[in-house]
């Protein structure tokens, strides 16, 4: 079964009308899922922005942005700081957002 979630401002804020939709899956699953939706006619795009991965477009919805990883270490590090965003009050500031983030995920390589 494939394992996804939800990640980014959309869940932990705050997001902005134009904020996109972001989904950590294994890429394995996700080329599944570009493909499939090219077999459907849904437009993707491949990006190139630091991770794997690729937007959908469906219009009247949010961009989606998929996240991808071959690596479960680094999945469950964007879980675990997905998690650990949900429990602190939204950070406006989208740099220190991320900082805090990233701070989380050297929680989670210090747990181990």
């Amino acid at each position: 079964m494939p394992k996804y979630f939800i990640t980014g401002s959309r869940v932990y804020g705050p997001a902005r009308p134009d904020s996109d939709l972001d989904i950590m899956m294994f890429e394995k699953e996700a080329i599944k899922l570009h493909n499939l939706m090219g077999d459907i006619g849904v437009k993707t795009e491949l990006i190139n922005d630091g991770y794997s991965g690729f937007y959908i477009t469906v219009k009247g919805f949010p961009k989606i942005n998929i996240i991808t990883t071959n690596d479960s270490h680094v999945f469950n590090q964007w879980e675990f700081a997905t998690k650990e965003m949900k429990k602190i009050p939204p950070i406006k500031d989208r740099e220190k957002r991320i900082e805090q983030f990233v701070s989380f995920w050297h929680i989670f390589d210090k747990k181990k």
